[in-house]
């Protein structure tokens, strides 16, 4: 029985196709929550693949988090957009993809399929980040449209 690679490297190229969405998606959110914070000139700090004390690097228990300076003054609606640039993040992403699937002609199949495993992780990260859960973006943002 002879070994077929051909098939075998494509599914090792889409695996990796879709880890790197999603951890793409990972800190393109947490870069969108910094650039917000940096706007407001709130000094951020953006942590990736933290092992959840702020000092140390882990792969097996992965926070990913931006934090930054919050004065008393400021306002509901600055933690609101700052809530919000993560999501948007994603979402502008997910555009640019869903632009360059249809763009894509249909015979080129494995760039198509490629580009599914670059959105499938995208547009999972959008929902899941504006559901409304205490403590997440999403709760931040619809507590304050409320």
């Amino acid at each position: 029985m002879a070994i077929r690679y051909k098939p075998l490297i494509r599914g090792m190229l889409l695996g990796i196709m879709l880890f790197t969405g999603l951890y793409g998606n990972i800190i393109l959110h947490e870069a969108g929550h910094f650039i917000a914070a940096e706007h407001f000139n709130l000094q951020p700090k953006m942590y990736l693949f933290d092992n959840g004390t702020g000092t140390g690097f882990s792969f097996f228990n992965q926070n990913f988090y931006t934090t930054y300076n919050k004065p008393i003054t400021q306002t509901a609606m600055i933690d609101f957009l700052i809530a919000l640039a993560g999501p948007l993040a994603n979402l502008l992403l997910v555009s640019l993809l869903v632009f360059a699937y249809l763009k894509i002609p249909k015979t080129k199949q494995g760039l198509r399929l490629a580009i599914l495993m670059l959105l499938i992780p995208s547009v999972i990260s959008v929902i899941s980040n504006l559901l409304p859960l205490a403590g997440t973006d999403g709760g931040m943002v619809w507590s304050y449209l409320r």
